[in-house]
């Protein structure tokens, strides 16, 4: 998955708003050391508009679909006050987008904000830092607030709440799920210090969709792959980068099953590797207490799913036997181990 890249372009003088100002010389933007030295600063007077052309570069435009900035945060572990987005229109231009900031200070107050491009997949560029600078003459209130919008229109796309997001995911998701169990070393638990494994594991090879809400009472995140295929383990544990503690992953692929040498495993396009059944009873559950610090124990119907499937198996007498399976899965030398958890036969 591309993520866009992006840099701003900066006016040349005696263009519109013309007393925007730059670093002398500069063609690309480079992130400051801090936002003391900004790179990009933009005023405009009371009695003048705004919301003129700014063009910004990116190296796919045709792939851009929504362009936003968001305003610095002012605090942490508290509620922020000066928290604020603004969606901005644009349209596409020779070697990257024009975009128009909003008119009003009301909605786009003073001060420093991150400019972020999202593609088609709605995955966000690295953010370039600018500055909005107050009014260059004092405002004419009255004139300027019955002459401009105070309120902004939203794309639909950034409407729905995270809760309509993860739902929307498991809506389209077709492919394999595969269920992360991660620990997070900070003490308020996975589902507040997620951000962080969030952001990762939608850069892992064959990640289809990550959900936006990890679970919490489980401390565990859920991943859906493209197609019927099994996740590469040893990348995913690579997230966890000493932020987290990785249990491990369980699946729920479409695939077949078949006799293997007195044994049962998966078959099917899409398996790449040799993957043998096992029961549940010999590994832990990747679902945590983190309460008491341990895996959850396993129901009894769990217990039994792999004996089950067997038999359930052997009463069709045909050679592949299509299923739905569900279950953590382990290396064991070199032999995978998916161990059954519940199945759909």
């Amino acid at each position: 998955m591309r993520s866009p890249r992006l840099a701003l372009l900066l006016k040349k003088p005696g263009s519109r708003c013309s007393d925007c100002s730059s670093p002398a010389g500069r063609r690309g933007y480079q992130p400051a050391p801090s936002p003391s030295a900004s790179g990009f600063s933009r005023r405009c007077s009371a009695s003048t508009s705004c919301s003129s052309p700014l063009p910004v570069g990116t190296s796919h435009p045709e792939e851009i679909t929504l362009v936003s900035w968001i305003r610095l945060s002012s605090v942490t572990h508290s509620f922020n006050m000066d928290q604020r987005i603004n969606f901005l229109a644009f349209s596409a231009a020779r070697g990257g987008l024009t975009i128009t900031a909003p008119a009003n200070s009301d909605i786009c107050p003073p001060g420093y904000y991150m400019l972020f491009l999202l593609n088609k997949e709605k995955v966000p560029s690295i953010a370039k830092i600018l500055r909005i600078a107050a009014p260059a003459v004092p405002r004419r209130d009255a004139a300027v607030r019955a002459s401009t919008p105070r309120t902004q229109a939203i794309p639909a796309e950034a409407q729905r709440s995270t809760a309509e997001l993860d739902h929307a995911i498991t809506r389209r998701a077709t492919g394999t799920r595969a269920l992360i169990g991660l620990t997070s070393r900070c003490p308020y638990g996975l589902g507040a210090c997620w951000g962080g494994a969030y952001e990762a594991l939608q850069r892992l090879d064959g990640v289809a969709a990550v959900q936006p809400i990890a679970n919490a009472e489980d401390s565990t995140a859920e991943v859906f792959l493209h197609g019927d295929t099994l996740p590469d383990v040893s990348q995913i544990a690579q997230v966890a980068n000493g932020s987290y503690d990785f249990r491990g992953v369980e699946v729920t692929v479409n695939t077949s099953i078949n006799a293997q040498n007195g044994r049962f495993g998966l078959t099917g396009p899409s398996i790449d590797k040799q993957v043998l059944l096992a029961p549940l009873e010999q590994v832990e559950e990747v679902q945590f207490d983190r309460a008491a610090g341990t895996a959850k124990p396993a129901l009894p119907e769990e217990h039994s799913a792999y004996e089950r499937l067997v038999a359930r198996y052997r009463d069709a007498g045909a050679a592949d036997l299509p299923v739905r399976v569900t279950g953590p899965l382990r290396q064991e030398d070199a032999v995978w181990i998916l161990h059954v958890r519940s199945f759909e036969a």
